[in-house]
């Protein structure tokens, strides 16, 4: 048997809104019902994250973007989340709470948009490619999306209503686009063809490539001056189709 004293503190990791839930279903229905909780003692900040993650997968559904950053048991993920820890300028940029990315938010690119483009180019049946291998395409888009330049500079908000590099459909066509170069060369060669179309394109041009209206029936809809993103799978390999060839020619 369990002996815990009375002033002990029992910290609910699992969410804020089940403690408040079970206090205010004991404070009127204690006499009649019970409710199990289950304890554990001195754990890691790791093992409570993959806790929240299998809960999450199993009980209730958050965002799809905070249980992928707290999985430890899907690779892919889990070596995503550990580049961007080295690499302050995207990490610093990353939602990892939203699937979305909320319009009155500071960050510019969500978490699961980046792990499903990673997707896209970096698994191939049961082979994964090398965490060096990922970390360097990404670090090519953002010379590529010009992030740096960007953040900090200009809010996001406003930049995403003209400019759609940092949409989840535009994010997610860079991963087939990387997917599609990488049948015709090593997947290793790639970065250093997205940083030479950052180079050889200035900045102005590359900044009116993502122009909205310039992706006006790929993956948008532009009628009088208003501008709908189209963010279906199709309008991602549209789009990609668009961004692979900008970056074999070095051209726009």
């Amino acid at each position: 048997m369990a002996r815990i004293p009375m002033d002990s503190v029992i910290t609910l990791f699992d969410g804020q809104h089940w403690a408040a839930a079970i206090m205010k279903f004991a404070d009127t229905c204690l006499d009649h019902y019970s409710i199990p909780i289950m304890m554990y003692e001195k754990l890691e900040l790791k093992t409570r994250q993959q806790f929240f993650s299998d809960i999450n997968n199993n009980v209730s559904k958050p965002s799809a973007t905070i249980s992928m950053a707290y999985n430890g048991r899907d690779k892919l993920t889990s070596m995503v989340r550990d580049i961007l820890k080295e690499n302050p300028v995207l990490s610093d940029a990353t939602d990892f709470e939203h699937n979305v990315v909320k319009s009155k938010s500071d960050y510019f690119v969500s978490f699961k948009a980046l792990c499903d483009a990673t997707r896209k180019f970096a698994v191939n049946g049961e082979q994964i490619a090398s965490a060096e291998e990922i970390d360097a395409v990404w670090s090519s888009w953002v010379n590529f999306s010009a992030l740096n330049d960007i953040k900090g500079v200009v809010e996001q908000v406003q930049y995403r209503k003209e400019y759609i590099q940092f949409h989840a459909v535009m994010v997610n066509a860079f991963g087939y686009a990387v997917r599609q170069l990488a049948q015709e060369t090593e997947l290793k060669k790639i970065p250093a063809m997205i940083d030479s179309f950052a180079v050889e394109i200035d900045a102005s041009k590359r900044e009116e490539f993502f122009f909205i209206k310039n992706w006006n029936g790929i993956c948008a809809r532009v009628e009088n001056d208003r501008a709908t993103i189209i963010a279906s799978v199709s309008a991602q390999k549209a789009a990609a189709e668009k961004l692979a060839d900008a970056i074999r020619r070095r051209s726009v």
